[in-house]
């Protein structure tokens, strides 16, 4: 993916209403890193990169950022898209990639 085609994140056009919690979803969106950004939180300049294969020739990335505020530590696992990898980008963060163990099965219902 080339991270120049992503549309340019206008940071009046997102929602910062939106908060993010670990103990309500279990992945953010790029909109809610940015949240925590524009609300004194900073980035670890590290980033880890899990890719999960599926059954398919398709897989999924998260990428876990791990965010500081004064004493307090969050990591804030971000689903991949096009915004993030720009953001990405612009910040100069180092992205560490590791493969999950495990294929991501489907749930039976």
């Amino acid at each position: 993916m080339v991270i120049e085609d992503a549309p340019r994140l206008d940071f009046q056009e997102i929602s910062r209403t939106g908060h993010w919690s670990p103990c309500s979803q279990e992945f953010a969106g790029a909109h809610n890193l940015l949240w925590a950004l524009d609300n004194g939180w900073q980035l670890d300049p590290e980033v880890i990169r899990v890719t999960y294969p599926c059954r398919t020739t398709q897989s999924v990335s998260v990428y876990r950022f791990t965010l500081r505020q004064n004493h307090n530590t969050l990591v804030m696992p971000v689903i991949d898209t096009p915004h993030l990898l720009r953001l990405i980008a612009e910040h100069g963060l180092q992205v560490v990639p590791v493969t999950a163990p495990e294929c991501l099965e489907p749930v039976d219902t």
